[in-house]
């Protein structure tokens, strides 16, 4: 067994995932095509978490997916082995919007498709068609960037960053792409329900890297849209708790403090305090009513005070509060009201 797998099923098995969790954890490896990441900083000394992998990064063979709701249900399925059930669909269209914005240039057109939106991220799906260059082994940019206006990040003196990830292809053989960009105040929650006008420029359709690189078609896509917020339910406060969690690099076990927890459909944010400012991996768990777990997925965190860091986690779909149980710290649950 490699290191990879080693890490992973040893830092799940003391946070007590179900069968399926563990068997995606254990398949994901990181990979020169597994998902592209930036982070953008504020002044506070920022403290990166490890980014755990989108689940369905890296090129995929042939999946079909017709729009952000059902890659947001093929993530369901992977993580939790069954559908969906209706209040999380419903929960995943009401946070979603079609854009279906498209530019074609040099012979290849690029769709800004559909959007859906959180109260601490948002997540575009971008199509990109010509099969004939393209071919089975797959595509990206040499560069993306996002620009927000207002910024959520820089209005609120909080801290964010942007990734990407392939996502396979659609029914016609477009290539997919999901672009995620995270913000989260300095403060706690970013709360806001006001428009958000957002620009994605990608520049270059390429494959591979270093020795191996190939430019399939130069030139630069930009899209714009705004970004309606006015349906993200509010964030739900806990109450602060101590937890033991174990790092799952190094396996060693720490004992912290966490407070400011808020929860939303999308995302955890909390604060957390462990002796000798003491920075452990790992992620929050949230469990649904029926037993269903969702881990936290990519993250980072703030330094506030020398032993105090505010973190924040998005979950890997967004899901449907009402259906939640608790969020758990380690071997530690905290009920949600």
């Amino acid at each position: 067994m490699d290191d990879w797998i080693r890490h992973y099923q040893s830092a799940y098995s003391h946070l007590h995932p179900s069968p399926q969790v563990q068997k995606v954890v254990a398949g994901m490896r990181p990979t020169s095509q597994s998902g592209h990441y930036v982070r953008r900083v504020s002044r506070v000394l920022v403290a990166a978490l490890l980014l755990l992998a989108l689940l369905g990064c890296g090129v995929a063979a042939v999946i079909y997916i017709e729009d952000i709701q059902g890659l947001f249900a093929r993530r369901w399925q992977q993580l939790t082995g069954q559908s969906m059930a209706p209040e999380q669909s419903a929960l995943v269209e009401r946070l979603s919007q079609e854009i279906n914005q498209s530019q074609t240039v040099n012979g290849v057109t690029v769709t800004l498709d559909s959007a859906t939106v959180g109260d601490d991220v948002f997540y575009l799906l971008v199509r990109v068609e010509d099969r004939d260059r393209i071919g089975r082994k797959g595509c990206s940019f040499e560069n993306f960037d996002v620009q927000i206006s207002p910024d959520p990040a820089s209005q609120l003196q909080g801290i964010g960053g942007c990734g990407w990830s392939t996502q396979g292809t659609d029914e016609e053989g477009r290539s997919l792409f999901l672009v995620e960009h995270q913000y989260t105040a300095e403060d706690g929650s970013s709360f806001d329900p006001a428009p958000l006008q957002i620009t994605l420029t990608l520049t270059n359709l390429c494959r591979g890297s270093g020795d191996d690189y190939q430019l399939l078609a130069d030139g630069v896509w930009s899209f714009q849209a705004v970004l309606d917020r006015t349906q993200i339910p509010p964030p739900i406060h806990l109450s602060d708790i101590q937890a033991y969690v174990t790092d799952y690099f190094s396996e060693e076990v720490f004992e912290g403090t966490f407070t400011n927890i808020q929860v939303s459909s999308t995302g955890i944010t909390y604060d957390q305090t462990f002796a000798d400012g003491q920075f452990p991996d790992f992620f929050p768990v949230l469990v649904q009513l029926d037993g269903t777990e969702i881990p936290g997925a990519n993250g980072f965190g703030s330094k506030l005070t020398e032993d105090t860091f505010r973190c924040t986690h998005q979950w890997s779909v967004p899901v449907d509060l009402t259906l939640a149980a608790a969020v758990r710290f380690g071997d530690t649950e905290i009920p949600i009201p």
